[in-house]
């Protein structure tokens, strides 16, 4: 800043000075008898062209790039600022086409690339059912299956928890009405098994997970966030859930959203208080045959997934892993005979968590990708469209600039300046894009994906190629 104090200033005594010899040399010229105006003439045409002397003396004084990339950035605000529906338009469609992209690799880094938010994620697997050795099987485990796994004397991990996120409830505070939402049922020591802390207040812990355990409920950082205006009061407040009432003990951390990444739960419960939310997962409970509930593991210090895979193996085999059983319901049919059904006791099926969660976005990022370039492109198409339909009635301009003695040099610096103005203002722009976005998109990302996708939603899509064309071809009017 002091540098351009100091070449203001320096360029105010070059006037001076010129301005001071100039009238030396029209005095020495009417002295020797030449008339006031033609004095001042030949003063002048012997000095030769003022701008390129001051040019030359600038060059002796060293950075005058400073001062002329300064001249040239005013210069192309000015342009810029004649030709409001240019610029408007192509700071729009860089906008949109970087902002969107930003905020789409955003979703994709979120989701796929980033490890979860938790202590030592390599030491956490998945802990699922295979109907044989080799089968990939899914996520999900029964309950009776858990508690044997939980209770083995010889186990690869150091804990066990069970959880589903995808317990349907209706939630209300004292003066509102109800709303559906999406909670999350899990064992007690959950939090504690994947090393995560509380924003505010305190999680889930063992003792609320007890038959007539603590009514204690958990919020998500996004419903504390939305619900009470991330208000420090609600720790302690009622939230009323199906309308019985529970104490708000905790908030989640702000980037937590669970390990499995299918849904995003609003509140967290133990899972003794879901049994009285949904009386229906008492009988889920009870059923061997039923993969409800996901498990996760941390194995011990120095094992290995491969290790830990072998010694699951020999437990599933020596629990009876693929034989068939019976298993007896716990009411009487028709003419009080007992109800039972047979079922395959199945393996267990180990897979890091790293890995399962966000699966489906993996599958998705090698496309995600090719969108991306692809939008890029077409943005680029776009505005090397504008620009040269916007060199194509510069010509005129330019012609004058270069028989007024600009260099082509000169030139294309000015352009590159107003190029690099323009680009400040659509990156500010695609920033603030790519921030508004990405939020959305990665609450979306790591909500039902399915559900999203059924919705069909594109308004917000169709409105904003809408707008875009037609900003387009009011510039295009303009310009003409």
């Amino acid at each position: 800043m002091s540098l351009l104090f100091w070449r203001r200033k320096k360029d105010e005594d070059l006037d001076d000075e010129i301005e001071s010899h100039l009238k030396m040399a029209a005095r020495e010229r009417v002295e020797r008898g030449e008339s006031s105006a033609e004095a001042a003439v030949s003063a002048r045409r012997e000095l030769g062209n003022v701008g390129l002397v001051k040019e030359v003396t600038r060059d002796v004084w060293g950075w005058r790039w400073i001062g002329d990339i300064a001249q040239d950035a005013r210069f192309g605000l000015r342009m810029l600022g004649k030709n409001p529906g240019f610029t408007a338009v192509a700071v729009l469609t860089l906008a949109l086409g970087i902002g969107a992209n930003a905020a789409l690799f955003s979703v994709i880094d979120s989701v796929v690339f980033r490890t979860l938010p938790v202590a030592r994620p390599a030491e956490l697997v998945d802990v699922g059912s295979s109907a044989t050795k080799q089968s990939p099987g899914g996520p999900g485990v029964s309950w009776p299956g858990y508690v044997e796994y939980r209770d083995l004397s010889a186990s690869p991990f150091s804990g066990l928890a069970a959880y589903t996120d995808r317990v349907q409830v209706t939630l209300a505070q004292e003066d509102t009405a109800g709303r559906p939402a999406t909670a999350a049922a899990v064992t007690g020591n959950y939090f504690d098994l994947l090393g995560v802390r509380a924003a505010r207040g305190r999680l889930i812990e063992p003792g609320d997970d007890t038959v007539g355990g603590s009514d204690a409920v958990v919020l998500g950082y996004r419903y504390w966030e939305s619900e009470f205006a991330a208000s420090p009061a609600a720790i302690g407040a009622t939230l009323r859930i199906n309308g019985a009432p529970y104490l708000i003990v905790g908030v989640t951390p702000k980037d937590f959203y669970g390990i499995g990444l299918n849904n995003i739960p609003e509140i967290w419960l133990p899972m003794s208080s879901a049994i009285r939310v949904e009386p229906i997962y008492k009988t889920q409970m009870q059923l061997p045959g039923n993969p409800y509930f996901r498990v996760v593991g941390r194995m011990k210090p120095g094992v290995t997934l491969e290790q830990a895979r072998l010694e699951m193996r020999i437990a599933g085999e020596q629990l009876g892993a693929g034989k068939t059983s019976t298993y007896v319901y716990p009411f009487t049919g028709a003419g009080g005979r007992k109800v039972s059904d047979p079922y395959e006791r199945p393996f267990p099926l180990l897979v890091p968590v790293s890995e399962l969660a966000g699966q489906k976005w993996r599958e998705l990022s090698a496309v995600l990708g090719g969108v991306i370039v692809l939008v890029l492109l077409i943005v680029a198409c776009d505005l090397a469209s504008l620009l040269l339909a916007r060199a194509e009635r510069r010509q005129r301009e330019i012609a004058i600039r270069l028989a007024l003695g600009a260099s082509r040099m000169q030139i294309i610096r000015s352009l590159i300046v107003e190029g690099v103005l323009l680009s400040g203002r659509y990156g500010t722009a695609a920033t603030w894009i790519a921030t508004w976005c990405g939020d959305i998109g990665i609450g979306l990302a790591r909500a039902d994906f399915y559900r999203v996708h059924r919705s069909g939603d594109r308004s917000g899509v169709q409105s904003c190629a809408r707008v875009t064309s037609c900003a387009r071809r009011c510039a295009n009017r303009a310009e003409e």
